[in-house]
């Protein structure tokens, strides 16, 4: 599957959070929104952007999931870890009684590096031909 094919599959997909979806389509996919997300990050209407394009991603990361013999909440725990260890940083920075400590920042950033790790290991791996347990059925 080509770029051009690869693209317009997981846009065509971006709101059927059923099937799977190839190795290619999310690799397409996912640079074309940061490229999206950065240009979009010059006008004011950023956020708007980032969330419309955001959607597709994380139905193209939960069908790659289904794609690689992974159950998506593996992602939304991926997920849930790097918005967590985001939190525990930014606790740890802001100054609570005059100094901002060390460990905070630290625990934040293992938890952070371990979601960003468990997402991308379900993320590369290959694709499984064989029937997924944990796809919902057409």
């Amino acid at each position: 599957m080509g770029p051009t094919q690869a693209v317009r599959a997981g846009l065509e997909q971006a709101f059927t959070f059923r099937g799977r979806a190839s190795r290619s389509e999310f690799w397409w996919l996912a640079p074309l929104n940061g490229v999206v997300a950065l240009k979009a990050g010059q006008w004011a209407g950023s956020y708007l952007v980032f969330l419309v394009f955001l959607i597709p991603l994380l139905n193209a990361s939960a069908r790659r999931s289904r794609d690689g013999g992974y159950d998506p909440i593996w992602m939304g725990s991926g997920i849930a870890a790097v918005l967590i260890g985001w939190g525990i940083v930014i606790v740890g920075i802001s100054p609570s009684g005059g100094n901002p400590t060390v460990w905070p920042m630290v625990t934040g950033m293992c938890i952070l590096n371990v979601g960003l790790l468990a997402s991308l290991l379900v993320l590369i791996s290959p694709s499984k031909p064989d029937p997924n347990p944990n796809e919902v059925p057409k």
